[in-house]
């Protein structure tokens, strides 16, 4: 299964923000054989990336992680693998990742060197956009590798709520005002609260393994159904992992939570909350007293599913909290298996002939495509490692008229690069486009 979001903003402006979210068409889990112990571990960071050092950021500092903004940038391929030689994040200070900036793939960290990590990493999903105000229905984001959350009702414009996004999203009720809450995302442990779940895939809410491969974040909470204007859903977790040579210390926190439902304009809430990431250490030597958590956003109606947590290494000293679903294992001196299919995924080229980024933002104030034509356009749809024959389901949301779906015909060409082409009516002001493709093992 292949997710990915995209907004697009029509009328005068077309703001086409995707995010790929790299989901999986199936998932497996490989068991390694135990190697020789006398040979070494090695993380497989080539060092070209340098040392990652955050020492000179003032005290309560919070750094959104950007490969873009590095001299040279970072992760030019958007694989989310990154070879550094040091990783130090100093205490007070907080390097906040999200899918908009930092990328869509999940992050894998690479050193050759020890990593030390006494502030903050924080990976955590988007709480739900509050009802209150504008109310504008914008999807929350995700951490890197995770997924977003649905959007809320608005009575005024009868616009329905919206599912969240990703392999456990949790599912609005179509009931409004009955049992109206939006379900909560599930992942290792499913979403509670889940009443209103029926009909949206419900197997699906557990989802992963206990090897954390493929890495793989949380997934989003649906959005409120109630009465006037209903909150939107609470965003996934990201996902990392971190590989040293050496050593890993944690004395700070590494937090993949999923995002809290959004503040109903009464005071509760209706919406899920998002389910917590994952994260996996490696090294020989992995300690520390700090945090690690990976737990599900809070909603009124129960809270998100947990995320997935995996220590490895020879001499674990690591005596800090861990808050969610976690394995300890002991580390294989086999070489780490980084991903080799983050090109697979789909890709929006065009709306109405105007060429869309190849890494979209998806928000309100970057707009990624603008437009001037209020009928129906021509939106291309191209597919990398995806089988031929695969239909797209394509999601629009406009920030205040509501939501509808629209089936593409079956991608053509080769499984490297496949194209599709569906004709999409946009609303003057903002939407996002989510594309969905899902196919058998």
């Amino acid at each position: 299964m292949i997710t990915k979001n995209i907004r697009i903003g029509s009328g005068t402006q077309v703001a086409h923000g995707s995010l790929l979210n790299y989901g999986i068409a199936t998932i497996v889990a490989i068991l390694l054989a135990s190697a020789p112990v006398a040979q070494a571990f090695t993380s497989g960071s080539t060092g070209a990336d340098g040392a990652l050092d955050f020492t000179g950021a003032q005290a309560g500092t919070v750094i959104e992680f950007d490969p873009t903004t590095f001299i040279p940038p970072l992760d030019a391929d958007k694989d989310g693998i990154y070879h550094f030689t040091t990783v130090t994040i100093p205490t007070d200070v907080t390097i906040r990742f999200r899918a908009d900036k930092a990328g869509f793939a999940p992050i894998h960290w690479l050193a050759t060197g020890p990593v030390v990590i006494n502030g903050t990493l924080d990976l955590n999903g988007e709480v739900g956009h509050d009802s209150s105000g504008t109310g504008l229905r914008v999807p929350s984001i995700p951490g890197p590798g995770g997924f977003w959350g649905g959007v809320g009702r608005r009575d005024e414009s009868n616009t329905q709520s919206t599912n969240g996004f990703g392999p456990g999203a949790g599912c609005r009720n179509p009931i409004q005002h009955t049992d109206n809450h939006g379900g909560s995302a599930g992942y290792a442990t499913g979403g509670s609260g889940s009443e209103s779940q029926t009909g949206c895939n419900p197997d699906n809410l557990i989802y992963g393994n206990i090897f954390l491969l493929p890495l793989i974040g949380g997934s989003g909470g649906a959005g409120g159904n109630g009465s006037n204007i209903s909150s939107g859903g609470g965003a996934g977790g990201g996902a990392i992992m971190i590989a040293s040579s050496v050593a890993i210390s944690v004395g700070g926190k590494i937090l993949a939570n999923g995002g809290d439902s959004g503040v109903h304009l009464v005071g509760y809430d209706e919406a899920g909350g998002g389910s917590g990431g994952a994260i996996r250490l490696i090294a020989p030597t992995v300690s520390g007293d700090g945090v690690l958590s990976a737990v599900g956003g809070n909603a009124y109606y129960g809270r998100g599913g947990h995320g997935r947590l995996r220590i490895e290494a020879t001499q674990q000293k690591f005596t800090g909290s861990i808050k969610g679903n976690y394995r300890v294992a002991s580390l294989q001196a086999a070489p780490i298996l980084l991903p080799t299919g983050y090109t697979r995924g789909i890709h929006v080229v065009s709306v109405n002939g105007v060429t869309a980024p190849s890494m979209p933002r998806g928000r309100i104030d970057h707009v990624d495509v603008t437009i001037n034509t209020p009928f129906t356009v021509p939106v291309v749809l191209e597919g990398r490692g995806i089988p031929l024959g695969t239909t797209v389901a394509v999601t629009v949301v406009h920030e205040t008229e509501g939501a509808f779906v629209v089936q593409s015909p079956p991608l053509s060409g080769t499984q490297d690069s496949s194209t599709a082409t569906i004709n999409v009516t946009f609303l003057s002001g903002f939407s996002h486009i989510f594309t969905h493709a899902k196919w058998g093992p």
